[in-house]
């Protein structure tokens, strides 16, 4: 399901533009809340990743590989540094090019590829190559899903509740005024935008409800200028070099001939689908992740109960990671602080206080049934995929028998290790 928000003064995406290059199939939506009349979304016969319903296209795959023929998801035992407490600085998000194309390879940039770890079996290698070289990110995307579209006129307070509303991280953004995809709007963007206006606990952040999305871009020097994306008919290996060699967690999914965004393909869309269409399981699969150096075992940033959160979302900004493992004074692991948490803030409107504690902050969670998922640096890499994919984790934390914190193997670390890409 595709929704589109924005003010109503603003164009937003309908059926009826005239510019064909526009977003097609989008009609109002009644949603609650007092930003209802903001949204919209593709009609019922359109599924919500993809083109046809999900019966018509389970039969149109049976028939046809490629459909639109016929057609026109790491951190880095350091104690984090007082100085990181300072807030100044810009933010940065991603963002990106003209819409409906795959990115060049002149607007991305170009993963480097690695030799193979020696006494690893290269059969395994061009088994999953080969399985990501003859199938299309459209053989990727899920039956049903979700992907809301922001119009970049929305004031960023409204944007990011939408996101919480909708419970999803990230969301591409419209441009009414050029009438093409900007970009995306993520968790990152709050944090950058926290980091950059916040004061003090009585100061408040009038920004977050004078400033729009443009606007915001617009002042935010690391923005990226292109929208890095991929078309359905893209290989999943160029999905997979895009992702890793850009530092992306997301990459967009763009129909060129409709200009609409299908769905975001991500690491798990990767690992999940090598891991159901290879048949060949690898011998290098029964070995340890410490052994085939897939994540990272040293200089682990740790943080306690009683970091100040606004010291932890400057860790977060400055080192690129999205999740930090709590540990107590032992070096025993009570929690982890990911990005996602942020999201809590503006969900209980209480980022005006970023002078709070972890413990406090992690008291803002939705869910208060939250689980660690964990694994041991002797486990086995296939272990590690099958934990990865069964709680849907965007990473394990790798501790030894007494709970310590070792380190840490994402999805991206599984990613480049199996494609051979740094």
């Amino acid at each position: 399901t595709q929704s589109t928000w924005g003010p109503e003064s603003v164009s937003a995406p309908r059926v009826s533009m005239a510019s064909e290059s526009e977003p097609q199939g989008l009609e109002p939506l009644e949603l609650e809340g007092q930003l209802s009349e903001f949204a919209l979304m593709l009609p019922e016969e359109v599924s919500a990743m993809g083109f046809l319903n999900s019966a018509n296209r389970a039969a149109q795959k049976g028939n046809d590989k490629s459909p639109l023929k016929d057609r026109s998801d790491t951190a880095a035992s350091a104690s984090v540094d007082a100085s990181l407490a300072s807030t100044s600085g810009a933010a940065s998000t991603s963002a990106g090019p003209a819409a409906g194309a795959a990115a060049t390879s002149a607007e991305v940039t170009s993963p480097r590829f690695r030799r193979r770890p020696s006494g690893v079996d290269a059969s395994g290698f061009e088994a999953y190559e080969d399985a990501l070289e003859s199938h299309t990110v459209y053989d990727s995307l899920p039956e049903s899903g979700k992907v809301v579209v922001l119009n970049t006129k929305l004031i960023v307070r409204d944007a990011f509740a939408v996101l919480v509303e909708h419970n999803v991280t990230a969301a591409p953004l419209w441009d009414s005024d050029r009438r093409e995809y900007a970009g995306l709007i993520t968790v990152t963007d709050f944090i950058a935008i926290l980091r950059q206006f916040y004061r003090s606990p009585f100061a408040g952040m009038r920004e977050l409800v004078e400033l729009t999305i443009e606007q915001w871009r617009a002042i935010a020097p690391k923005t990226k200028k292109a929208l890095i994306s991929c078309g359905p008919e893209d290989t999943l290996w160029t999905a997979a070099k895009l992702l890793i060699g850009n530092g992306m967690r997301r990459l967009p999914v763009i129909d060129p001939a409709a200009n609409a965004i299908l769905g975001i393909v991500t690491h798990f869309h990767v690992v999940n689908f090598v891991s159901e269409h290879v048949s060949i399981r690898p011998a290098f699969l029964k070995q340890s992740i410490s052994e085939l150096k897939v994540g990272v075992f040293s200089h682990i940033i740790t943080i306690t109960a009683e970091t100040p959160l606004i010291v932890v979302l400057n860790v977060f900004f400055e080192r690129q990671i999205s999740s930090i493992p709590v540990i107590d004074s032992s070096g025993v692991l009570l929690d982890v602080y990911s990005k996602m948490d942020v999201f809590d803030l503006a969900r209980s409107a209480a980022y005006d206080n970023l002078d709070i504690s972890v413990h406090d902050a992690i008291k803002l969670r939705k869910s208060k049934e939250h689980a660690i998922c964990t694994c041991s640096r002797l486990d086995s890499l296939e272990d590690v995929i099958e934990r990865i994919r069964s709680t849907r984790a965007h990473r394990l934390i790798c501790v030894d028998s007494t709970y310590r914190v070792e380190g840490i193997v994402t999805r991206s670390d599984v990613v480049r290790f199996l494609c051979c890409i740094e």
